[in-house]
Parts: structure tokens; sequence; C-alpha cells
């Protein structure tokens, strides 16, 4: 359901700065939602109230709409980026304090060093596609992934042409009659039909990726949960099992009341009282 959100959905933009557009290039819909927040915070709110350098670190105190002053450490010789409000570090995406030196230094692209692995869109494609190419995790736009977004596209595309056409007549005629002349200049009237293809075609058509060579997700182990937890293997017994067993044991005096029966002193009013009822 992720994977389909995120090759369909197309995010809307808030700001011109270009490395927003960046943001919903590399990141999940749902994730860009919370760094469009921080982008725009950083874009209208956020204000700098002190700067000072120290040696090759620019010190700025950034003001956001909480009222909150937040000390940001730029290094400008290893162009890395530190905020008092450790926001990255505690869910792995800028703060709104950091954008903000984005915007007043004209950068155009999130560093790598603060995009990480865990919020992209292209670690879907290892995961959930079982690619176990290191070329096809890295790479932005892999060739299954492609596929998959123009085949969304392009149902996406089919339907809306059909909606807008239904209300005239001549209107779905000239989309069927140029649906043909295109099916005829692409495929030459030879369409393959899913009867023509075997399952493992189907399949791969179908979910976007082939077979793995290596199969390293297997099935659990086929485990027995009826019973009790102990080593014995002994499973529990009902109530009528237990009262068969006990009507088997042999009978006993009681010390106290001095009855034979399957009780003893220690809980001899308790027992008693069961068997009368």
């Amino acid at each position: 359901m992720l994977d389909f959100v995120d090759a369909t959905k197309v995010p809307f933009l808030s700001t011109e700065l270009l490395f927003e557009n960046h943001a919903a290039y590399i990141y999940t819909n749902r994730i860009f939602q919370q760094v469009q927040n921080e982008i725009v915070e950083a874009h209208q709110r956020c204000r700098m109230t002190h700067f000072e350098m120290e040696d090759n670190t620019e010190i700025y105190t950034i003001t956001d709409s909480l009222r909150n002053k937040v000390v940001v450490r730029h290094e400008v010789g290893t162009e890395s980026y530190h905020c008092d409000c450790k926001l990255f570090l505690r869910r792995g995406i800028l703060c709104c304090h950091i954008f903000w030196l984005f915007k007043n230094h004209d950068v155009k692209e999130i560093p790598d060093t603060y995009i990480g692995t865990r919020w992209l869109k292209t670690p879907f494609l290892k995961s959930i596609h079982c690619d176990p190419s290191e070329e096809a995790s890295s790479s932005e736009f892999s060739l299954i992934d492609r596929k998959r977004v123009v085949t969304a596209k392009l149902h996406s595309l089919y339907f809306r042409l059909v909606q807008r056409a239904q209300s005239n007549d001549d209107d779905i005629v000239a989309l069927f009659d140029g649906m043909e002349e295109l099916s005829q200049k692409l495929f030459g009237g030879t369409v393959p039909s899913w009867s023509s293809m075997d399952k493992a075609q189907r399949i791969e058509g179908l979910y976007g990726a082939s077979r793995p060579s290596v199969v390293n997700v297997h099935p659990p182990d086929v485990v027995s949960t009826k019973g009790s937890g102990s080593s014995s293997g002994k499973r529990i017994a009902s109530a009528t099992e237990k009262a068969i067993i006990l009507q088997n044991k042999p009978k006993r005096r009681c010390a106290k009341c001095r009855e034979m029966g399957h009780h003893d002193a220690r809980n001899c009013g308790r027992e008693k009282g069961k068997s009368k009822m």
C-alpha cells in the first residue's frame, strides 16, 4: 500500500525552494509531509537573532514560531550542520533551523549526509521487490520502480480520458480509434494475452519483479501451540479427564475429619465443599 501511494501520489510544493523539490523526490509521501512542515516553518517563521564566527564554524541563534531559541553550528570546511534541538538525531529528518540555513546559503539539494536510508522511497525496492543488488538499492529509480510508476500513470491517464470522453459519443469513438491505431502501431495486431503467458510471467507482470535467484526469507517452522508450555510436551487435560484420573487414585484417611477421600488436613474443608457443589 505504501509503495503504491509513493508511486502514484504527486506531492504539492509549498515553496519555491529547490531542496523542497529534492525532498519530495527522495522521501516517502508520509515523511515528506513532515519534512515539508519543517521547510515551511523555516521559510516563513524562522528568524536569526544572533551570529558569531569561531575559527571555521558559523554559530547561528535561530528563533522559530514557538519562540524557541536554538543554536545551529555550521562548519564551513566540511559543510556539516548541528542543531541543539537534535531533531535529526531523534527522528532522522532535518529541523526547520537547519533548513533556514539551507535557504540562506542557497543550498539546492539536501546533502547525502542528512538523507540517510530510513525514510527514502528506494529502500522499498530492496525489501519489497526482493532485489539484492546494491545498484538497485542505491539508484534513485530502478527499472522495476520506473516500470511500476509508468504503469500507474498509464492507468490513471486511461481512466481520466474515459471520464472526459464518455459524455460525448464522438469523443468516445475518437478515443477508441486512437487507442486502436496506437495498438496496431506498437504491437501490429498481436497483443500477448494472459492465456499465452506462463505462471511466472503472469506473476512478474502483476508484481513488477522477477523471482530472485536466492530466497532468504522462508516460512516459519511448524509449531504446536496447544497445551502447556512445559518441556514435557503434555497437553492440558479437560475437567472430565481430571475427574477420571482422580477417581482412579486410591483414597486415604484425612487426619482432620477422619473420612476416606482424596483430601488431607490442609485442604479438608475446601475439598469437601467442592464435592458437595
